[in-house]
């Protein structure tokens, strides 16, 4: 469902592309699937991606809907003792946007238009493409690549 696209800075994550592609291809057999923004954000969640819906943002493509998105940091610390809660995630940047297309072949030109920009890394399940600016940091981009991968694998 997912195809990332790495920066030229980023030669770790060319790895495992071409089998990533292929699972993605092979998942997409069958039938079609659509994903709303919140879908996707809750399906990359759950398997540990650290994402967040931002606000809708206007786009003059019709039959696309456009999303911010940000990075979910790390938990603040543990529970004290004091409070006896944890601290909730904390948003580190924004990060880039999820696009929503109203089919795969929607989403699939949107893709390769991301991925013909030099200076973001791509993603893509189903009918959404995830478009993240390559200033993310590595160990987050490499997150959300395991994350849209175990979607693959679903």
């Amino acid at each position: 469902m997912s195809s990332p696209k790495p920066s030229r800075n980023r030669p770790g994550l060319a790895l495992g592309l071409v089998g990533l592609l292929a699972a993605v291809a092979l998942a997409a057999c069958g039938e079609e699937q659509t994903l709303t923004a919140q879908q996707m954000v809750e399906e990359v969640n759950e398997r540990g991606g650290g994402i967040r819906l931002g606000e809708p943002l206007t786009t003059s493509q019709e039959n696309l809907e456009l999303y911010g998105i940000r990075l979910s940091g790390a938990p603040a610390a543990p529970s004290t003792p004091e409070t006896d809660q944890a601290s909730p995630p904390v948003d580190v940047h924004a990060a880039g946007s999820l696009t929503i297309a109203e089919s795969d072949d929607g989403a699939m030109a949107e893709y390769e238009r991301c991925e013909s920009a030099a200076s973001l890394v791509c993603f893509r399940a189903a009918n959404a493409v995830l478009i993240l600016e390559d200033t993310v940091p590595n160990q987050d981009l490499a997150r959300i690549e395991a994350a849209i991968s175990a979607m693959a694998d679903r």
